[in-house]
């Protein structure tokens, strides 16, 4: 049985801290809660949810999360998501999961405000182009701020 234990925490799964710090995780929820742009808030709450860096945000393509519907104890149904970013030289691949709010605020963002096209990102800037680092990093920081800073 030492051999079998020995076995199984020798198999440790992959695992990175959050990319925000955990004592602003509730205050930023809050934030997205109150949100009028669905990008914007879309951005937010998948990348709570999410921990996934900034980087791996902007490089979500369509279709990289699934959804799932759950019944809960109360007999209603919440849906939640799935993915996995690539597998890249010095990372093996990233799963991730989302919550309900998070989904939610994702489908309302793609079946409205999402560019039309081919294009295969999730998040797009400008008409037709992936969201780069550079435009989603301004907006982590005011939100960072707004969260630690709420309004009296």
């Amino acid at each position: 049985s030492k051999q079998r234990s020995r076995r199984k925490t020798s198999k440790k799964l992959y695992s990175r801290p959050s990319y925000l710090p955990a004592r602003i995780i509730e205050p930023l929820k809050k934030l997205g809660d109150g949100m009028a742009g669905r990008r914007d808030r879309a951005l937010l709450l998948v990348l709570v949810d999410s921990e996934l860096t900034p980087l791996g945000l902007v490089s979500l393509s369509r279709g990289q999360i699934r959804v799932h519907f759950a019944r809960q104890k109360d007999m209603s149904v919440k849906a939640f998501g799935t993915g996995c970013l690539p597998r890249t030289s010095n990372e093996p691949g990233r799963k991730f999961t989302i919550g309900h709010e998070a989904v939610g605020a994702l489908r309302d963002y793609v079946n409205s405000d999402r560019v039309r096209g081919d294009h295969p990102a999730l998040f797009t800037g400008r008409p037709g182009e992936r969201m780069t680092i550079q435009t989603l990093m301004p907006m982590i920081y005011e939100w960072i701020r707004q969260a630690e800073n709420p309004p009296n």
